[in-house]
């Protein structure tokens, strides 16, 4: 039983509005919430409070799940159906004297395109598409830069048609092919997730062998601070893993 003694503890905000007039309904984008509770427990737990005292008449009084007017009662609307797919497998790759080096628990995917020996990085995903039905409408790529050397370098995203890699053993020297550019995307600043749009490419594999197989990578040589590191799906931090977003 919960009291305000053993109330749970809250973390940051994720939403705010504007209380309107009473038997008005209140609708608030909880979006990346969702996405990020899909990703880990699936759970989505939450506090609504007043931010600051709005003196004696400042209280709000919402309907709960127990209120007999069904039209009260507090409801979570998923417009579309959707998933969201963590990869099966994801590592980065490294020349040079760290070719023989495995990076997959590792929690970063760093990217370089630099043709000096020990500084050229490639990351390489991949997702299990069994989960989903024939046929989408949409698919994007959700990536979050952690940390980069410069902001608005141009990102390339190439299909792998092997999928037999496993992120505990793949090297420089024994990495998978990569072959058809799927998409480009241009590197905003550190912690803004980027949504590429993938759907031919993630259509295509539905068609095929259900496994989707990239690698990330840069089209130019952006010199000593060309470099991007993404979280990986063994990022402590749930919100900077890799996520294939479907629709």
């Amino acid at each position: 039983m919960m009291t305000w003694n053993n109330q749970p503890a809250v973390e940051e905000v994720i939403a705010s509005w504007t209380a309107p007039a009473a038997l008005t309904p209140v609708e608030v984008d909880v979006t990346s919430s969702v996405y990020e509770a899909l990703s880990t427990n699936k759970t989505l737990s939450f506090r609504i409070t007043a931010p600051t005292n709005q003196g004696q008449k400042g209280d709000v009084t919402y309907a709960s799940r127990e209120h007999e007017n069904i039209s009260y009662r507090p409801l979570l609307i998923l417009e579309k159906e959707s998933y969201l797919l963590s990869p099966t497998e994801d590592a980065y790759v490294r020349n040079g004297s760290y070719a023989n080096a495995n990076y997959g628990s590792s929690p970063d995917l760093v990217v370089k395109n630099d043709s000096n020996s020990g500084y050229r990085r490639a990351s390489f995903l991949q997702f299990n598409l069994d989960s989903l039905p024939n046929t989408i409408t949409s698919a994007k790529l959700r990536l979050v830069p952690k940390s980069i050397g410069m902001t608005h370098t141009t990102g390339a995203i190439y299909s792998v048609e092997d999928v037999s890699w496993k992120e505990a053993s793949v090297t420089w020297n024994n990495k998978p092919a990569s072959s058809s550019l799927i998409q480009t995307y241009v590197v905003p600043e550190a912690g803004k997730e980027i949504l590429v749009d993938v759907t031919q490419a993630v259509q295509a594999a539905l068609a095929g062998n259900r496994h989707w197989s990239i690698q990330l990578d840069q089209l130019q040589n952006y010199g000593s601070l060309g470099w991007m590191i993404y979280g990986s799906k063994e990022d402590s931090d749930p919100t900077k893993r890799p996520m294939l977003l479907i629709e």
